[in-house]
């Protein structure tokens, strides 16, 4: 009997299966190829990557930090625009679908741009599946202590940016005071 994914999300493994296992968002404009890209730059070869492609956040073309309005998902040709919450609902599908299905019962967090931001509220709903997220360039939603999210415990959660941002980590400091958060 096959098992059938729940997550409508695209997805792309690379590397040994042995390997420690990364999900690999990519920014706004990037697509699947995006994703293994960045993780084959950024990761060593001995990891699994398991690119995706991403749940976007949407800005509204402005230089703000996302709000968490939109995302898409779909035929990657036609996507279907979406909200930030079925983002998250898209990806906790994925974490189950992982568990599941491959056997990956806690990973890593590679995201860039909108990948990162992604990847950092991600984590913070589901700390018991996410060991780490790397965020390169990502920010952090403005309105996060009013979405309807509850912060698991953040015991084992670690958080690198590697661009240093003050403004991403002040945000996350503000929103979670406990996190152990790493700078450039």
């Amino acid at each position: 009997m096959t098992t059938r994914r729940r997550s409508l999300l695209h997805i792309a493994f690379d590397g040994p299966e042995t390997g420690i296992p990364w999900l690999v968002l990519h920014g706004r404009y990037g697509n699947l190829d995006t994703a293994r890209r960045l993780g084959a730059e950024q990761l060593p070869a001995d990891t699994l990557r398991i690119a995706v492609r991403s749940a976007r956040t949407q800005t509204m073309g402005s230089l703000l930090p996302p709000k968490g309005n939109f995302w898409f998902i779909g035929k990657p040709d036609w996507p279907e625009l979406s909200t930030f919450g079925d983002a998250l609902h898209q990806l906790s599908l994925l974490l189950d679908d992982l568990r599941d299905v491959d056997g990956v019962s806690s990973l890593n967090l590679l995201g860039e741009g909108e990948g990162g931001t992604m990847a950092l509220v991600l984590a913070l709903s589901h700390p018991d599946r996410i060991n780490h997220v790397t965020a390169i360039g990502s920010a952090f939603p403005g309105n996060f202590d009013r979405m309807p999210l509850h912060i698991g415990d953040i015991g084992r959660l670690s958080v690198s940016l590697p661009d240093g941002d003050v403004a991403v980590q002040a945000a996350l400091r503000r929103a979670v005071p406990n996190l152990s958060l790493r700078g450039a």
